[in-house]
């Protein structure tokens, strides 16, 4: 099991979209789908429904989808820690955006924090507003 696999299963069940999925993580879909379907093998389980242009957790991917978000946490930890200890910019940190068409334009602003802040980890949702709150 490889952290960007988990990573992948994460963001893919947060956003519903494995193209979204690809966009956030800056991959292709035919990688992300790749990553999960490792990991599914891997795990034994199916983690998604797959229908055109949507996918929806499983039961057993709701259930260990807390685990992984755990897994990814430590992991970030672990990685700002060290590299605090190097005195490079670090962390995490969730944007809620509500999904209209401005959104949109927030890839190029992600593109370039992703280029300028490397390590740190950015998470995105989207929703109606009162889901965001």
């Amino acid at each position: 099991m490889e952290i960007y696999q988990v990573r992948a299963f994460a963001t893919a069940a947060q956003l519903g979209s494995l193209t979204r999925t690809a966009e956030a993580l800056h991959l292709t879909q035919p990688a992300i789908t790749a990553q999960i379907k490792a990991l599914e093998e891997e795990l034994g389980v199916a983690l998604f429904d797959r229908r055109p242009g949507r996918i929806s957790l499983t039961r057993a991917g709701e259930q260990l989808l807390p685990a992984a978000e755990q897994l990814l946490t430590a992991a970030g930890h672990l990685l700002g820690r060290a590299r605090e200890l190097q005195g490079e910019v670090t962390g995490s940190f969730t944007l809620g955006t509500v999904a209209d068409h401005d959104s949109l334009r927030l890839g190029t602003l992600l593109a370039q924090l992703v280029l300028a802040l490397p390590l740190l980890y950015i998470r995105t949702r989207t929703g109606a507003a009162e889901e965001l709150r």
